[in-house]
Formats: structure tokens, sequence, C-alpha cells
């Protein structure tokens, strides 16, 4: 079984929530120590765009989902493309978490090497602007095949405790966790998740607000084929669980990153989150 390792009473209560083993990282972006970060003179260029689901039409072309390529419990309440929302896909999911071997809801495409995704979601609860539900949130999240893998990193929008509009950050290797929550946003959030060899971040943009970074962290275990996709998940903890989970995507493309590794993740290369920001965003999702 996977360690629980907390620092207080309080953040344990909390973070059990989520469902997996948790260790909480120090304050900040839970990348690098704030140290001199001597940067190598490594050019980086703009990610290329590659393709992308803009969910105009009415189907799921070159999508899958979880349960019907690896099996286990189908958690979907409801989906559909552009019936709910026009011009988004919308999913509402069962009581679920992403916890040692259970599953969420997860709309995936298999991709090979460095990738940069990036999706707008909104997070509505099913009577509400935020759910009301703790730990009900979608987002995107990049996961190594495998039935019996537990081995994911994702951000995703919507609430932790519930009731209140926040981002949950999160990576696990072999069953074991590190989250943080961040405080976020009712309505439309841009989401991004960036794989660069070794390296993993994730970035967000509130409605309103600028590009941020999320998390960083030291991935060099992931394989070079990835699962790369729309995750969701409601209620896990809840007194009375019960869906409260209205998920709506506007968009997902992919892009080629034009950074290196060490620039997300090293002891002595990595570079500010605003460096990260101004060449990891897309040009036409910069403003």
């Amino acid at each position: 079984m996977p360690r629980l390792i907390v620092r207080t009473a309080a953040v344990a209560l909390l973070l059990s929530a989520c469902g997996t083993s948790t260790t909480v990282p120090e304050p900040g972006t839970g990348g690098p120590p704030a140290t001199g970060s001597a940067s190598p003179a490594v050019a980086a260029s703009p990610p290329v765009k590659l393709d992308g689901a803009e969910f105009d039409a009415g189907g799921l072309a070159g999508w899958r989902w979880l349960h019907e390529v690896e099996g286990g419990r189908n958690d979907l309440l409801a989906h559909d493309v552009g019936r709910t929302q026009t011009g988004a896909l919308h999913v509402e999911p069962k009581v679920s978490a992403w916890f040692e071997r259970l599953r969420a809801p997860y709309l995936f495409q298999e991709r090979e090497g460095d990738l940069l995704m990036v999706a707008r979601v909104r997070a509505a609860g099913r009577n509400a602007e935020v759910p009301g539900k703790p730990y009900s949130l979608a987002g995107l999240m990049l996961r190594v095949p495998g039935a019996e893998v537990n081995d994911w990193v994702f951000i995703t929008t919507g609430t932790g405790v519930g009731g209140r509009p926040q981002l949950e950050v999160k990576t696990t290797r072999n069953g074991q966790s590190r989250l943080r929550l961040l405080g976020g946003a009712p309505g439309w959030v841009d989401l991004a998740l960036a794989r660069v060899g070794g390296a993993v971040v994730s970035l967000y943009r509130l409605p309103g607000g600028q590009w941020r970074v999320g998390a960083r962290y030291d991935r060099t275990d992931l394989p070079a084929r990835l699962q790369w996709g729309i995750n969701a998940y409601t209620s896990w903890t809840s007194a009375a669980p019960r869906p409260d989970l209205k998920a709506d995507v506007d968009y997902v493309r992919f892009y080629r990153p034009g950074i290196p590794a060490e620039w997300i993740h090293s002891a002595t290369g990595y570079r500010p989150d605003e460096d990260l920001v101004r060449h990891l965003v897309p040009a036409d999702l910069a403003d």
C-alpha cells in the first residue's frame, strides 16, 4: 500500500479527499528550489501546432474512452458533442475518482514524444456555477497506458473542498501522489500540460487573468508513448456522495514544444515561470 505523508492532521484530512496517498510539497509551484538558476545558453523556439479537436462536429473521431480500451467501470453519466453546449464536448461523470485502481472517465489519444496539450474547460455543479461536492473537477491528463498502471499527471478545474473554485495539480508515480489545490475561478479556464523529455509542467489561465505555471515535475520514468486527454471526476469523498459535475471542453489542441527539458526541471538550468509562459503558451492564446 502507498504511504501517506502529511505535515498536519488538517492537511491529511483535506488531501485524503482526493483518494490517493499524498506527499505535500513545499509552497510554490512544485518546481525546483528557488535558488540561483544558471540557465544554459540553449535556444528556444515557439510551439508548433500539430492538430486538435474543436468539437464543432458531432463525433469523437480519433478519441477513445479509457473504460472501452482497458476495461473497468463505465462512470459516464452523460456526454455529448455540441448538443448541451454548442461547439463543446459535454461530460457528466458518476461518483468517481483516480485512486489506486479506481478510474474516472477519461477521453484520450495515444501520442509519442514531447508534446504540449492546451484546452479551455468549464467545470460547474449540477445546480450552481461551482460544484458543491468535494473533488469535483475536470481538465487535462497524461497517463501511462495499462490497466494495472498507476502513473499520471494532471491539472483540473472545479473544486477540491466543495463550493470554492479551485484547481488541482497532481503527479502520481506507482500509486503515490503529490497534489496541490490552487485558487481558481468559475467559468472558462485555460489549461495546458506539457511533457519535454523527462520533465512535465502544467499551466493555467483564469478568466481575465494571465497565464501561470501550476506545477513542475521530474518524470524521467515516463515512457515515450502516453495517453493524452480529458478527465472528469466528482464527489468521491462526500459524506453523501452524488454526482455534482457538469464539464464542458471548448477545444483541445496539440503542439510540439520548443524548449529544452532542463528549463522545466533541473538542478542548475531551470528557467523562471515567466520564461516558461513566454515560450510554451502558443501565440494565439497568449493574449
